[in-house]
């Protein structure tokens, strides 16, 4: 397998997800390799190499317990690339006191929702932290603007 070709899952709530697992258990591993015991969770008997394989599982809602009281998260569209106007919005998780984006160019905004206009092009590093009585945490895209 070219590990090139591996996609990173994004895992989010109600997402289905394919998943597929094997168990092998050994009566003996100096046996010359007969096994005692073989379970899977795949309607075939192999597991892997096809998709059709997977098993389908659709991903629940994390419990309250396990969710962060406070989460920087953000999304942007490119409004218009050839004025290199980015419009920016805030999807963080928290009761959130103020924001403070750094878009990559040295200049910042501290409104919620910003739109942007680049003076020049090229890759960004945009950073958004977000602030509460939680304390503050930052949001690092993947992808740059």
């Amino acid at each position: 397998m070219d590990p090139k070709r591996a996609v990173e899952s994004d895992l989010k709530e109600n997402k289905i997800i394919g998943l597929s697992w094997c168990v092998i258990d050994y009566k003996d591993a100096n046996s010359g390799g007969s096994n005692y015991a073989f379970w899977n969770l795949s309607r075939h008997h192999t597991v892997y190499g096809n998709a059709d394989y997977l098993c389908q599982f659709k991903l629940m809602p994390l419990e309250p317990q396990f969710l962060k009281t406070l989460e920087a998260k953000w999304t942007f569209t490119i409004v218009d690339m050839d004025r290199r106007l980015v419009a920016f919005k805030d999807q963080s998780v928290g009761k959130i006191a103020s924001w403070k984006w750094e878009f990559g160019d040295n200049e910042t905004s501290t409104e919620q929702n910003p739109v942007h206009t680049y003076r020049a092009a090229g890759a960004r590093t945009v950073v958004l932290t977000v602030t509460g009585a939680d304390g503050a945490t930052n949001a690092f895209p993947e992808s740059g603007t």
